[in-house]
Order: C-alpha cells, then sequence, then structure tokens
C-alpha cells in the first residue's frame, strides 16, 4: 500500500470533525421542542382567537405530572408569543414578559409530545397567568384564557402541538449522513 493513498483519508479527517461539531450543538438542544397553540371563542359565541408559540424544554417537563406558577417561567418556558385578535378588547401580541406563570397539568396522564395534545389531556390544564399590570390573557378555568387580563372574551384551548420545524435532526441520523459522505468523498477521490 502506498503512504499516498493512505493520506488521502487523513485529508478528510477536517471534512468529518465540522461535520460532528455541526451535529453537536443539536444533540445539547434537542429537549426544547416548539408548540404552536390556538384559544377560540367560538364555543362562547364570540370571535376571539388567541394563537402563539411556547418553546419548552421537554427534559424539565413533568410528564406526567404538573409543573407551574413559575416566576420566572424560565429554565422550562424558553420562549413563548401570543397574539388575541377578534376580542372586545385586549387584542394584541404578547410575550414573555407580560405573563408571571403558567400551568401544566397532564392530568396524572403521559402524554406523547411528539403529536397533539388537546385531544390528550381529559383533566388536565394548560394555562397562563398575566401580570396584574398587563393586559395580556389570563387564565380563567382549565384550557380557558380571557382577553385583556380576563376582562374580556373568553377562549377555550383548541390547539395544542409541536412545530413540525421545531423538531431537530436525531444525532444518530445526522452521524449517518457525515459518515455517508465522508464515505462518497473517499470514493470520488480514489477514482
Amino acid at each position: 500500500m502506498k503512504l499516498s493513498s493512505f493520506l488521502t483519508p487523513l485529508r478528510l479527517l477536517p471534512v468529518l470533525a465540522a461535520a460532528l461539531l455541526t451535529i453537536a450543538p443539536n444533540t445539547a438542544s434537542a429537549a426544547v421542542t416548539v408548540f404552536n397553540f390556538t384559544y377560540s371563542g367560538a364555543l362562547f359565541g364570540n370571535t376571539a382567537v388567541a394563537t402563539g408559540k411556547i418553546s419548552i424544554d421537554t427534559a424539565l417537563l413533568p410528564n406526567p405530572g404538573t409543573t407551574g406558577f413559575d416566576v420566572p417561567l424560565s429554565p422550562i418556558v424558553t420562549d413563548l408569543s401570543l397574539t388575541v385578535s377578534g376580542a372586545r378588547s385586549g387584542n394584541g401580541t404578547f410575550g414573555l414578559a407580560d405573563f408571571e406563570g403558567w400551568l401544566w397539568d397532564t392530568g396524572g396522564q403521559t402524554l406523547d409530545l411528539t403529536t397533539q395534545l388537546v385531544d390528550q389531556i381529559s383533566d388536565g390544564d394548560f394555562n397562563l397567568f398575566n401580570f396584574s399590570s398587563s393586559h395580556a390573557p389570563a387564565a380563567y378555568g382549565p384550557l380557558l384564557l380571557r382577553a385583556d387580563a380576563g376582562h374580556s372574551d373568553t377562549m377555550r384551548l383548541t390547539s395544542f402541538a409541536p412545530d413540525s420545524a421545531s423538531v431537530a435532526p436525531e444525532p444518530s441520523r445526522a452521524l449517518l449522513l457525515a459518515a455517508g459522505l465522508t464515505g462518497m468523498m473517499l470514493r470520488r477521490r480514489r477514482k
């Protein structure tokens, strides 16, 4: 075997190292999942709707279990954005700074966090608690929010599901891809 044929694969080591370094951040943040949620006032005869996204570190989330009233919402909730529209008052966009706490209660059930959660919750709750100085919507009952700090239209949680774009690739798949690309490069160099 020639020394040059042995050295050619060694030249590809930086490429493989770069691929592995690209994968490493995904493994550290793999537990954070973005969920899309919707509250609707239709059940109560109003046109209020609240839509939003919440980023949750699912490694810290009790499932089954209950957590909540965390002040601040972190470290479990890493980001939150909620927009209310169609309400008599309290329309607008609200974020983490508008809420002092939240409630996560699985009702004793283990939830499948990869699919629609509303259909899985029978006795549980997901809710947000606004700061008294904020006009953000406020918890009103299980799975219920009221716009304008609890003084306007009532809305019920109708959807709570993971955002498909927030699902990080599994490290094993990314490693397989890196190995495959390296193999293709080695094969191409031999020809």
